[in-house]
């Protein structure tokens, strides 16, 4: 009788004392229930917490084996410490789950764990619905870089979720440097997917929800920016990128504008960056900033795309530079949601994304 692969499971944390316990439990769970399909571990990469974070975990009963590593400070430098568990392990399936997570349930293991264990796809990410107030280095730069670079619509492709066939897909590939030891690793995960697993399912587990990340917003856009554009100038995908199974293409759901105040703040500073450039910016009352917004961030986010295409942008340069824009995209576009409802919302975003595609059209190769 053969032995049933290895599962091991990621939770990097970083500072989730308050959820660590609910998510680890939660994960664990959807293990157990998995039966004898597999054997399974759960890996605890801590990124030095300033809190209680890797106790709790330590004090938790959980009805699968545990492991607990730590690692420098950042999301891909716990990947990578995890991904060498993996080796150690010997484990063919490899999956992670964010513990900032409040709403996590037993089932969005099987969600993500079924299709791989059935063969149906060599990767899997998520296709949930998000906080229209939320995901917005999701929505307006990675979607459409990885559309424009790959031709496939991902709705999540830094949705913190994800699972893999380690035969299928390699990090060892990824270039684990710079912005990829932190915020940037789930775009370089993404393109290696889309490279390499052949068939991607996308799967719904249900709405995302999490501790509010609006103050990591210009960190992660920063970071999630230098990687797109570092891979845009280098990843080819000879032929088709692979084909995905999914629900839906982008979908939202209402959310709450919890940092209204804190939005027209940040706001506030890009367009007087802009300004003092010499770009004319509608002001936050105005009704043509969201139009303007759109009309401005695609051509731009196209620039940069097709300069690192061309070996003539460097990509922390360029990340800087995108940066007041995105910013003045991001909130205009909670603007056009509070007033217009999803149903535009989530068609401005896949309209957004086909714009930058044909604007990089013209110099895509592969």
């Amino acid at each position: 009788m053969s032995t049933p692969p290895l599962i091991a499971v990621c939770l990097p944390s970083y500072g989730e004392e308050a959820t660590i316990g609910a998510v680890a439990t939660a994960v664990a769970e959807g293990l157990r229930g998995l039966g004898d399909r597999a054997r399974v571990t759960l890996v605890h990469v801590d990124c030095g917490s300033p809190d209680r974070t890797v106790e709790r975990f330590a004090a938790l009963r959980l009805p699968v084996p545990t492991v607990q590593r730590t690692a420098a400070r950042g999301k891909g430098s716990a990947l990578r410490e995890f991904f060498a568990v993996c080796r150690e392990l010997d484990a063919r399936y490899a999956l992670s789950f964010d513990t900032d997570l409040t709403a996590i349930t037993p089932r969005w293991v099987a969600r993500f764990a079924e299709p791989l264990l059935s063969g149906r796809a060599g990767a899997v990410l998520p296709s949930y619905p998000r906080s229209v107030y939320e995901a917005s280095a999701t929505n307006h730069l990675a979607v459409p870089v990885v559309y424009a670079c790959t031709g496939r619509l991902v709705p999540q492709p830094i949705g913190g979720e994800f699972g893999i066939d380690l035969r299928a897909v390699a990090p060892e590939r990824v270039e684990w440097t710079g912005s990829t030891l932190h915020f940037g690793v789930d775009i370089a995960l993404t393109f290696e997917m889309l490279r390499d697993a052949g068939r991607i399912g996308l799967v719904d587990p249900g709405v995302k929800r999490h501790k509010p990340s609006f103050f990591h917003l210009e960190e992660v856009f920063g970071q999630v920016a230098e990687s797109a554009l570092r891979l845009a100038g280098s990843v080819r995908f000879p032929g088709s990128a692979a084909p995905l199974t999914t629900p839906g293409p982008v979908r939202l759901w209402r959310g709450e504008w919890t940092h209204r105040r804190e939005s027209r703040a940040l706001f506030d500073r890009a367009r007087e960056t802009l300004t003092a450039s010499g770009t004319a910016v509608p002001g936050w009352d105005d009704p043509a900033l969201p139009g303007w917004a759109a009309d401005a961030w695609a051509p731009a986010l196209a620039r940069e795309l097709r300069a690192a295409r061309e070996g003539a942008a460097r990509p922390a340069e360029g990340a800087r530079a995108l940066a007041p824009l995105f910013a003045v995209r991001a909130t205009s576009f909670w603007l056009a949601a509070d007033r217009e409802g999803l149903g535009q919302a989530e068609q401005a975003l896949v309209d957004q994304a086909e714009r930058v595609r044909r604007l990089l059209l013209p110099v895509r190769t592969g």
